[in-house]
């Protein structure tokens, strides 16, 4: 088992959290190949008659909080408000819009060239989907059917990211001035978001039904960030008899508090469970019971050599996996198979899904690492 270096130096990043993310990443992908019309048979046929196996499904949205918590945790204080949505919401916001405008567009112009049917007068209701995919309907509402050329196939979660921000920005300085302000900050947002589910039932724009507990991750994370907890539990915390215990305690916590009040949660739809707001509450508080338990396993798996390299590298290239990984496994998938309407892949065995989902997540890293590069110099000779 090789040694990972575990105190951070100036601008070096925390390995643990990249690779956090990269597993989280990579549960995202799977889940969405394994459990959007793929055949587990392998026999061909109905993905649609797969049962969703509810601890994956728990897992992928509990990875989703992660996130959230993670985007928080790097806020510094006192940047302004002003600079900080131009540097964070502003891209977001400007690469939703390229998602949701051109990449379709790119995608159907390669299905066309694979002679398959593209019917784009379903265009516009695409790129509506840009600020939400079901605009003042109620919450429970069943979502559209995708379109061949469609990829935006987790992009609720960057929109609901980028409204937490617009928000987080807002509060983060005041909510980290003491514990005090952080507690009361947190348990504002969690009620408002109680409020939403008992008495909105409407899907806001661009996800925006989904900012108070969004902004409440973050603000969780900002107060771990402050406390550097990270940084020590790297630089040694993870030995300690303290750890181990607040680990074990937390975990059954999160069973007992799932086994009373049983998530069954679809958080784009912003159900948390089956007690209308109340679920709220539970819901946060599995998640944030079960993050010492990811950071005390992620970070194991960083310390072995290969999976760290692998996963440090799917970390640093989150938003691009998200962004790209639904158009790339249809693009991979385009020479052989018909891409069709109403559903987001077609049926493929557990092995193929596999085989695309890791070609995916190499091509969307190629992407990201060398992507930004190429154009500069495209533009600097041009």
């Amino acid at each position: 088992m090789a040694e990972t270096p575990v105190t951070p130096k100036g601008n070096a990043r925390l390995v643990t959290l990249d690779i956090t993310k990269g597993i989280i990443m990579v549960i995202i992908v799977f889940g969405h190949l394994l459990f959007l019309n793929v055949d587990l048979t392998g026999g061909g046929g109905g993905g649609n008659d797969v049962p969703t196996a509810p601890s994956v499904l728990q897992a992928f949205l509990t990875g989703l909080m992660v996130f959230f918590v993670i985007s928080g945790y790097f806020y510094r204080p006192h940047h302004g408000y002003v600079k900080n949505v131009k540097k964070r919401v502003i891209a977001l916001f400007l690469s939703s819009a390229l998602c949701f405008i051109v990449l379709p567009l790119v995608m159907a112009l390669y299905l066309v060239v694979f002679g398959q049917a593209v019917d784009l007068s379903n265009y516009p209701d695409d790129v509506l989907l840009l600020f939400g995919e079901l605009l003042f309907q109620p919450l429970t509402a069943n979502e559209p059917l995708p379109f061949n050329f469609s990829i935006h196939l987790g992009y609720y979660y960057l929109q609901a990211i980028t409204c937490g921000f617009i928000i987080f920005y807002a509060v983060a300085d005041w909510a980290l001035k003491s514990t005090r302000n952080m507690v009361v900050s947190i348990a504002v947002f969690l009620m408002l978001q109680m409020a939403i589910v008992d008495l909105l039932d409407m899907h806001l724009p661009f996800m925006l039904h989904l900012a108070p507990i969004t902004t409440a991750f973050m603000l969780f994370g900002a107060f771990l960030g402050r406390e550097k907890v990270v940084e020590k539990f790297e630089a040694g915390l993870y030995r300690t008899k303290e750890n181990i215990v607040l680990t074990v305690a937390s975990t059954a916590a999160m069973f007992l508090v799932a086994y009373i009040f049983p998530p069954d949660a679809v958080y784009r739809y912003c159900i948390f469970g089956y007690y209308g707001g109340v679920s709220v509450l539970s819901y946060s508080l599995i998640a944030l019971l079960l993050m010492p338990l990811i950071l005390n396993v992620f970070f194991c798996i960083g310390r072995l050599e290969i999976p760290r390299r692998i996963l440090t590298a799917i970390g640093r290239h989150t938003l691009a996996i998200l962004l790209f990984h639904s158009m790339l496994i249809k693009m991979i998938l385009a020479p052989f198979y018909t891409i069709p309407y109403g559903n987001w892949f077609p049926p493929i065995s557990f092995v193929q899904s596999l085989i695309v989902g890791c070609l995916a997540i190499f091509f969307a890293v190629v992407i990201a690492s060398y992507g930004p590069k190429l154009i500069k110099r495209l533009i600097h000779r041009a």
